[in-house]
C-alpha cells in the first residue's frame, strides 16, 4: 500500500502566498501604445523594472489593447496581468528574441540555484524568468533567482508561431532554435492562472528548475487544429514542467501541437506533480531525462485522440492517451506514478511505456524493430521505470489497452492495472514487465503478459 500512496504527498504542498498588490503599473503609463503595430517591448520592460523596486506590484496590460513585444524578463513579487480583452502579441521578428544563457544542471541532486557554472545559449522566450547576472568564460556563476511570480488576468498571450513553424523549409534564420513562449527559469512560487495561450513558436509553457508551481484555468491553443492552418504548429507542446518540484496543473483545456503535458527532467529531478481536471487533445507524457521523475498523480483527466490524421508515416500506436518514454542510453528513474479516473476517447492506446524511444515513432513493426536493433547496451547506463498504477480508467474502443516495451537489462517493475476498462480492444502487448491486472474484466486473460515476480 505504501507504493500506491507515496505519490499523493504531492497534494500537501502549499504555494507561497503572493504579496498583496500595492501598485498597479499600467504599461500605457510607460509609453505602450497597445495598437498591435508599434513595438511595446521597451515600455513593458520599464514597467517591470518599476515593479522590481516595489514588491507586490501588478504590471497591467489593460484592455482593450494588443501589445506587440519581444522577449521580456519577469521580476520577483510581481503579477504580470494581461486583462480580459487585451493581448500580449509576440513579435514575429527573430531579433526581438536575443540569445541568452540558460543554466545546465543534469544531476540527481540539482539545487536551486544551480551549483554549476555550466550554461547553454538559446533564444530567450517571450516571457522569461531568471537571467544570468555574472557571465564567465565557462558559462555563468550567478543567477537572478525569482520568487512569487504570477501571470494572470483573463487575456491572451499569442506567440505568432506560424512565423517560426515552417521557417526551416524556407531557410529562414528562425529555423535556428525556436523560442518557447513562456519559459520561467529558476522561480520559487510560480502561478499561471486564467489566461489563453496561443500559437507558441515552440513549447508553450515550460517552467524549468522551478518550485511550487500552480497552473490553473488556462486555455491553450497552440497546434493540431487541422481546420485552421494558423494553429497547425509542430512540436508545440502544451505544458512541460522540467526539473521542477511541487507542481499542480489543473482545470484547463489544452489543444497542443505535440504532447499536451510532458514532464521532463533534463536539468535535474522532477518531483511531486499533480495533473487534475484537465482536458487534453494530445498525450500526457513523462519523457526522457537524466534527472528522473518521482511522484506523479494524474487524476480525473480526459484525453481525446483527435490529432494527427496522417496514417502513412505514423504507426497505429501513435495516438496514445498516457505515455512514459525514455531511451536505452539514458539514466534516470521514473517511479511512483498513479493514473486515476482517466477517460481516453478515440485513442489507439490507453498507455504506452516505451524504453526504446525514438523507435516508438517508426511506422510499422518492421521499422520499429530495425530501429531497436541499433541500440546497444552502454555499461552503467540504463533507465528504471517502477511503481506505475493505472486505475479506475476507461479506453473503450481503443486498438489495444496498453503497449509496454521495457528493457531486458532493466525491466519495468510493479506496473498494475486496477479496474480498467478497454472494451473491444486487442490484448495489451508487453516485454520485460513485472506487474498485473486486478478487477478489470475487459482485460481478463492478460495476466500472462507480465513476467513472473
Amino acid at each position: 500500500m505504501a507504493r500506491k500512496l507515496a505519490v499523493f504527498s504531492v497534494l500537501s504542498f502549499a504555494l507561497t502566498a503572493q504579496s498583496t498588490p500595492t501598485r498597479v503599473l499600467d504599461v500605457r503609463s510607460f509609453g505602450a501604445r497597445g495598437d498591435g503595430i508599434h513595438n511595446d517591448t521597451g515600455a513593458i520592460t520599464d514597467a517591470l523594472a518599476a515593479a522590481a523596486s516595489s514588491p507586490g506590484s501588478t504590471v497591467l496590460l489593460s484592455a482593450p489593447g494588443t501589445y506587440l513585444s519581444g522577449s521580456l524578463y519577469l521580476v520577483s513579487h510581481t503579477t504580470f496581468r494581461v486583462a480580459r480583452g487585451a493581448t500580449l502579441l509576440g513579435s514575429a521578428l527573430y531579433t526581438d528574441y536575443p540569445f541568452a544563457l540558460f543554466p545546465t544542471v543534469v544531476h540527481p541532486s540539482a539545487t536551486l540555484p544551480p551549483s554549476t557554472t555550466t550554461a547553454s545559449r538559446g533564444r530567450q522566450s517571450l516571457l522569461a524568468g531568471a537571467r544570468c547576472t555574472h557571465e564567465t568564460a565557462t558559462g555563468c556563476d550567478a543567477w537572478g533567482v525569482l520568487t512569487n511570480v504570477t501571470i494572470d488576468g483573463g487575456g491572451v498571450i499569442d506567440g505568432q508561431g506560424e512565423a517560426w513553424w515552417w521557417a526551416d523549409d524556407a531557410g529562414s534564420p528562425a529555423a535556428h532554435l525556436r523560442p518557447d513562449m513562456v519559459q520561467p527559469y529558476l522561480v520559487n512560487g510560480l502561478t499561471i492562472r486564467d489566461v489563453t495561450l496561443r500559437r507558441s513558436p515552440a513549447w508553450t509553457v515550460h517552467p524549468t528548475l522551478c518550485t511550487d508551481v500552480l497552473i490553473t484555468g488556462i486555455t491553450l491553443e497552440s497546434g493540431q487544429f487541422d481546420q485552421a492552418p494558423q494553429y497547425a504548429g509542430h512540436n508545440v507542446d502544451g505544458v512541460d514542467p522540467d526539473s521542477c518540484t511541487n507542481v499542480v496543473i489543473e482545470n484547463s483545456l489544452i489543444h497542443a501541437g505535440d504532447d499536451c503535458i510532458a514532464i521532463y527532467s533534463n536539468h535535474g529531478p522532477t518531483s511531486y506533480v499533480t495533473i487534475r481536471n484537465v482536458t487534453c487533445h494530445t498525450p500526457i507524457s513523462i519523457t526522457h531525462g537524466g534527472g528522473g521523475t518521482h511522484g506523479v498523480l494524474v487524476d480525473n483527466c480526459t484525453v481525446h485522440g483527435d490529432w494527427g490524421g496522417d496514417t502513412t508515416y505514423k504507426p497505429q500506436w501513435w495516438k496514445t492517451a498516457l505515455r512514459i518514454k525514455t531511451d536505452r542510453n539514458t539514466n534516470g528513474t521514473v517511479e511512483n506514478v498513479v493514473y486515476r479516473n482517466v477517460r481516453a476517447i478515440g485513442v489507439d492506446l490507453l498507455i504506452d511505456i516505451q524504453s526504446w524511444y525514438p523507435c516508438q515513432n517508426q511506422s510499422g513493426m518492421a521499422n520499429y524493430m530495425q530501429c531497436r536493433s541499433f541500440y546497444n547496451v552502454k555499461p552503467g547506463v540504463r533507465p528504471h521505470i517502477r511503481n506505475i498504477t493505472v486505475r479506475d480508467s476507461n479506453a473503450d474502443g481503443a486498438w489495444r489497452s496498453a503497449w509496454l516495451n521495457c528493457l531486458p537489462e532493466s525491466p519495468c517493475e510493479d506496473v498494475h492495472f486496477i479496474n480498467v476498462s478497454a472494451a473491444h480492444a486487442l490484448p495489451m502487448m508487453c516485454e520485460n514487465v513485472h506487474g498485473g491486472v486486478e478487477g478489470s474484466p475487459t482485460l481478463d486473460g492478460q495476466h500472462g503478459c507480465f513476467l513472473a515476480n
